[in-house]
């Protein structure tokens, strides 16, 4: 996320020294393991979230120019998907449909794998919860979710439907404090979050309104022209 982060920083700055440091901090990533075997340390060490980490990869390898590398990882990581998909994390459970939001994000900027995008989009909008939610209100889960979702869109009712229900539960959900809580708040569950809000677009502007009016001020959360 900090080599995803420093690029962007490069576009919006127009400043090519954060590019160049990302682009050195991720080649030390490639220097020291091939695409092969950075999936399956990730496999061995993070069971069903592999697919979560093996995503930030695949986005800081495409933007650092290092497009070989990202794809080549997006197919091992697919090729071993009896590895990851629906191993229990200990201690935490089955984090496979934050994975697939994740990977949905990433392998859209990849571009291709269209079949694996429809097995992933299908398999969440399946999994949703009545109240909007993925993993029974989980906030993280749901932003990266929303977030796969918007960047791969598709036809459908259902798929803009899903992203309306998961926008109305994170709207609604909204500490008066301004974050996201569970057993407490983190900002960088936070600032998922409205990345997530960000990507909507005006969806569900009625909501948000409604937002407004309780917290008393105006929400901030539709994209602007640069995504």
């Amino acid at each position: 996320q900090d080599v995803e982060f420093l690029v962007r920083l490069s576009q919006d700055s127009r400043d090519k020294s954060y590019a160049d440091v990302a682009k050195k901090w991720y080649k030390v990533v490639t220097d020291n393991f091939t695409a092969e075997a950075n999936v399956a340390r990730l496999i061995t060490n993070r069971y069903s979230l592999a697919g979560w980490d093996t995503a930030a990869q695949i986005r800081a390898a495409y933007a650092t120019g290092f497009k070989d590398y990202a794809r080549a990882m997006a197919k091992e990581l697919i090729r071993r998907s009896a590895d990851w998909v629906g191993v229990v994390y200990p201690g935490i459970g089955d984090l496979t449909d934050l994975s697939y939001g994740s990977l949905l994000w990433a392998l859209d900027e990849v571009g291709g794998f269209q079949p694996t995008i429809k097995q992933y989009r299908d398999a969440l909008l399946a999994n949703q919860g009545a109240d909007g939610s993925w993993a029974d209100g989980d906030y993280q889960t749901t932003a990266y979710i929303v977030l796969g979702l918007d960047a791969v869109k598709g036809e459908g009712r259902d798929l803009r439907n899903a992203l309306v229900l998961a926008g109305d539960f994170l709207v609604d959900n909204q500490a008066d404090s301004g974050g996201w809580i569970s057993d407490a708040e983190y900002p960088e569950v936070n600032s998922e979050v409205l990345m997530a809000l960000a990507s909507f677009d005006g969806l569900h502007k009625a909501k948000m309104d409604r937002h407004d009016e309780r917290h008393g001020g105006k929400h901030n959360f539709q994209r602007g022209p640069d995504r």
